[in-house]
């Protein structure tokens, strides 16, 4: 078989595959109850906007978007594999999810999945929690009182400001960038090897507990600080 011929049948082959990834993915529209919170236990990314109403569609191969189950529990919206599907334990392609809802609370990722927001989120008590190797990044917040923590090696990445109270903690490698959420409080507990960054302009109470290091911004007022490890609590300016 001469070079030509094996060129022109690669090429073919190439441009059939390519077809049949192309028609393989799917967009679907779902109805979904109202909810105040995400939880997301798959391999995703989630992008969030709050606006008037409340809609979600998803996109992603046709074969995965059957195993996917977008449900409400409460106030809860639960994005997770259905129990019964084909190969439960095998990572799903390229999946998108696209929410709109009127209420912004908590958000929880437990593996790698992300959630990033799209447009500013206003709420009086925010709650984020990662369980695994997620990420979460929330570029304009506005909310009374946020309450972080990360179990795993996950990374959350906090920006906004007018917010009075940030209680942060990571037990693991995760790490937490706060340094551009103005804040009035915070309190931090890091045990393991994450690092966090947060701004404190009236008080600010953080304890390491293994190498992780510790970065503020601001001029804090009432400051507390205790290493119990290798890890450091450093300012870093305004």
């Amino acid at each position: 078989m001469n070079t030509k011929r094996i060129t022109s049948l690669l090429s073919i082959f190439a441009f059939v595959l390519s077809s049949s990834l192309i028609f393989a993915q799917k967009t679907e529209n779902r109805n979904v109850g109202s909810f105040e919170s995400i939880s997301l236990s798959i391999h995703a990314k989630v992008y969030l906007n709050q606006g008037n109403s409340t809609s979600l569609k998803i996109k992603g191969n046709a074969d995965d978007l059957e195993k996917i189950l977008t449900e409400t529990d409460g106030s809860t919206l639960k994005i997770k594999r259905k129990k019964a599907s084909w190969g439960w334990n095998k990572s799903f392609k390229r999946i998108e999810v696209y929410i709109t809802t009127p209420t912004v609370r908590n958000l929880t990722i437990s593996g790698s999945g992300n959630i990033i927001t799209q447009t500013p989120i206003h709420t009086d008590d925010a709650e984020y929690v990662i369980s695994g190797s997620g990420k979460l990044i929330v570029d304009d917040l506005h909310a009374k009182s946020v309450n972080c923590t990360i179990s795993g090696s996950g990374d959350i990445n906090l920006k906004g400001n007018g917010v009075e109270d940030v209680e942060i903690n990571i037990s693991g490698s995760g790490n937490v960038n706060a340094a551009n959420l103005e804040a009035e409080n915070v309190s931090i507990r890091v045990s393991g090897s994450g690092d966090c960054k947060v701004f404190a302009s009236k008080s600010l109470n953080a304890k390491v507990a293994g190498s992780g290091d510790i970065y503020y911004r601001g001029k804090p007022e009432k400051l507390e600080t205790k290493s119990l490890g290798s890890g450091s609590i450093k300012s870093v300016g305004m």
